[in-house]
């Protein structure tokens, strides 16, 4: 039985921090899988795919997987993601983005225009699944961008 720890890396909540931690204790065993498409998914196949091929992982960390864990013959998944408050995480992701601009990313942009509550009203009227439930959209329904 191979056993494979997976951290569901959600966008701030402490998930680079996590990963570092990770390494630390990984080193080589640890695989950090995302694809180019910042809306892109990794999925259970995927994760799978890539493990028979690196047998040496025992810790992947991903912001593209997904809720259901997976389930493959000869593997025992232990899933590891943290939860942050909702207002805390709005308030860090307007942080990071001023410390960490991403140009050409409107949200970014915005992040280093305006001041915290009219980055927060912007996000409400323009990006609500930025800002609302994104933690249960995604571990629930396996998408941040709720879009309606």
């Amino acid at each position: 039985m191979r056993f494979v720890l997976l951290h569901y890396h959600v966008l701030k909540n402490a998930g680079s921090t996590v990963e570092e931690i990770l390494y630390h204790n990984f080193r080589e065993r640890l695989a950090r899988i995302d694809t180019p498409d910042r809306d892109g998914h990794v999925s259970n196949a995927d994760i799978v795919s890539y493990l028979d091929g690196n047998p040496q992982i025992t810790a992947f960390s991903s912001h593209q997987i997904n809720y259901p864990v997976p389930e493959a013959p000869g593997y025992l998944f232990f899933d590891l993601c943290f939860l942050r408050d909702p207002i805390d995480r709005i308030r860090s992701t307007y942080d990071y983005f001023r410390l960490k601009p991403s140009d050409g990313d409107p949200v970014s942009d915005m992040a280093n225009r305006v001041g915290e509550g009219e980055f927060v009203t912007h996000l409400i009227e323009n990006y609500p699944w930025m800002v609302n439930d994104v933690q249960v959209n995604l571990l629930a329904n396996g998408v941040v961008n709720d879009q309606p």
